[in-house]
């Protein structure tokens, strides 16, 4: 198992710079396996980089289903500051494609997180989403910055 996982991220880095779709590929495959382990703690660190990458290659749909998936494991693991950051990552996701709406659920899916009406990402994403909806450029940056 180790080593097939190894090899399988090993694979996924090599591809990725050239080829999104093979390293995506080679990533899934990974965290298929290390779910199917229960190996939830490993699985975040090839979350994010599977995150990072599509993000990079521009597939943000992609990459909001990757969140998604992100969010299952950190909420298996209790790591509810984590599923706020992730969700708020989400928030400007569904921003950069201008879909406010899906934003807005965004927030609204986050009512449901342990701690997230509390926490400094649903100050954030409500505050991006407020400036993007009044298309304010100085509250969207004052919203970026906090």
């Amino acid at each position: 198992f180790e080593q097939a996982n190894k090899m399988l991220l090993k694979m996924a880095e090599a591809a990725a710079p050239e080829n999104v779709a093979e390293a995506k590929a080679y990533y899934d495959e990974a965290l298929e396996i290390l779910t199917e382990e229960e190996r939830y703690h490993e699985a975040n660190e090839v979350f994010k980089a599977l995150v990072g990458l599509l993000v990079k290659g521009e597939d943000f749909r992609g990459a909001l289903n990757t969140i998604d998936r992100h969010v299952a494991n950190l909420k298996q693991l209790k790591q509810w500051s984590f599923v706020h950051k992730e969700l708020l990552g989400k928030i400007v996701l569904q921003l950069k494609v201008g879909d406010t709406v899906k934003a807005d659920e965004v927030v609204n899916e986050g009512l449901n997180v342990d701690g997230f009406l509390q926490s400094r990402e649903y100050e954030a994403g409500s505050a991006l989403l407020q400036a993007w909806r009044e298309m304010d450029p100085d509250m969207v940056k004052k919203a970026v910055a906090q």
